[in-house]
C-alpha cells in the first residue's frame, strides 16, 4: 500500500511509422497480442526519457520524440483494465537508428497498415486510440 494521496500511474506509448505510413507494433510475448511500443514510466525519468528507453528495450530502435499527441485517462476508455487507474501518454516519434529487434517482453515487431490491425492489446490501447493517434500526428494532443 501506498502511503499518501493517491494519484494515477503513467503509461507511456510511441508511435512509429515506417516509409509507407505503416505503425510499428509490438507483440506481447506472454499473451500474443500486439500493442504501440511502450510501459510504465519510471519514477525518477521523463516521460519522453521513458519512451525513448521503453522503445530501445521493446523494439532496438533509437527515436526521436517529435510532440504528444494524445493523453487518455484509462478508467474512461477502458475501465476494466486495471485495478490501479493511470494516464496514458502516446507521443509521436521517428527513427534515428537501430534495427528491429524482439525482447523479453516482445515476441515480434512490425509495422502494420492502420487500416489491418492485428489483434490488440486493449488494455494497453485501443484500435480507436491507435487511428486517432495516427490521424492527429502532426496536430493538436487529443485530451480524454
Amino acid at each position: 500500500m501506498e502511503k499518501g494521496y493517491p494519484t494515477p500511474k503513467a503509461d507511456v506509448r510511441a508511435l512509429i511509422l515506417n516509409e509507407s505510413d505503416n505503425v510499428l507494433l509490438v507483440e506481447d510475448s506472454k499473451t500474443k497480442t500486439w500493442a504501440l511500443p511502450g510501459g510504465f514510466a519510471d519514477i525518477g525519468i521523463s516521460p519522453v526519457e521513458n519512451i525513448k528507453k521503453e522503445v530501445e528495450k521493446e523494439t532496438g530502435l533509437q527515436v526521436s520524440v517529435n510532440n504528444l499527441i494524445a493523453v487518455y485517462d484509462t478508467n474512461k476508455s477502458k475501465p476494466e483494465n486495471s485495478l490501479a487507474h493511470y494516464y496514458k501518454l502516446v507521443y509521436y516519434c521517428e527513427k534515428i537508428s537501430g534495427n528491429l529487434t524482439t525482447s523479453i517482453e516482445t515476441s515480434s515487431v512490425a509495422f502494420f497498415d492502420v487500416k489491418n490491425l492485428p489483434e490488440l492489446s486493449t488494455k494497453r490501447n485501443t484500435k480507436k486510440q491507435i487511428i486517432e493517434c495516427f490521424e492527429n500526428r502532426h496536430n493538436k494532443t487529443i485530451i480524454e
